[in-house]
């Protein structure tokens, strides 16, 4: 099942959602939107040409999305050593002091409050940890599809620029732009597991293997 959401501008009560594959199961597609109700949808196909980006415009997009995933990466690296040094903070002593030295009551509650001073700190710099692995994650994605785009312009001959897709029309009661969720069945992206069990002469120990077979044949 793929599942897919997003703002769309209604036009002449229609919302139109192009770009959907040719594989998909019509009969599995499924429409929500949380502010409007769709009387009607129907898919037809679409065969017009593929409309593609400009190679040097393809380029300098997966550029900017390789140097945004570089920087997040090389601001997680600060955040975590960061909090690595929080966490190796220790008391000091004077320079005059000696291992027989005692530390004062005054010191021992000067301590006690500088832990109360860094566990938030460690605390906020673990959420901002959290968020900036999202965006890691984020950024990773865009620019792994910005460097397929371009692969794709770069390599397609002049045919595979025709792309015969399919496109819903959903006739609603609404205008502006509103959310959209789509659902829907698609064969040809799968997964098949392989499992071996290697087992000595006794059956006493043995070694499970695991391998999967990955296909995305989709278009």
């Amino acid at each position: 099942m793929v599942h897919r959401r997003g703002v769309v501008t209604v036009t002449q009560g229609n919302v139109i959602i192009d770009g959907l594959p040719l594989m998909m199961e019509a009969a599995s597609l499924r429409v929500k939107m949380p502010d409007a109700e769709p009387l009607d949808v129907r898919l037809e196909l679409d065969v017009s040409e593929r409309t593609r980006q400009d190679r040097e415009q393809l380029e300098a997009t997966w550029r900017e999305a390789a140097r945004l995933h570089k920087r997040l990466e090389l601001e997680l690296t600060l955040r975590n050593e960061e909090r690595t040094s929080l966490t190796m903070l220790v008391p000091s002593e004077p320079d005059d002091a000696d291992d027989l030295t005692r530390p004062t009551a005054a010191r021992l509650k000067s301590w006690l409050s500088a832990e109360d001073a860094v566990e938030p700190w460690i605390a906020d710099l673990d959420a901002a940890t959290r968020d900036l692995q999202e965006r890691l994650k984020e950024a990773e994605e865009a620019a792994d599809a910005a460097r397929v785009a371009l692969d794709e312009a770069t390599h397609t001959p002049w045919h595979g620029k025709r792309d015969p897709t399919q496109r819903a029309i959903i006739r609603v009661d609404a205008e502006g732009d509103i959310e959209v969720r789509l659902s829907y069945r698609i064969q040809g992206a799968t997964w098949t597991p392989a499992y071996a069990l290697h087992a000595d002469a006794t059956f006493r120990r043995g070694r499970l293997v695991l391998r999967a077979l990955v296909a995305q044949a989709t278009g």
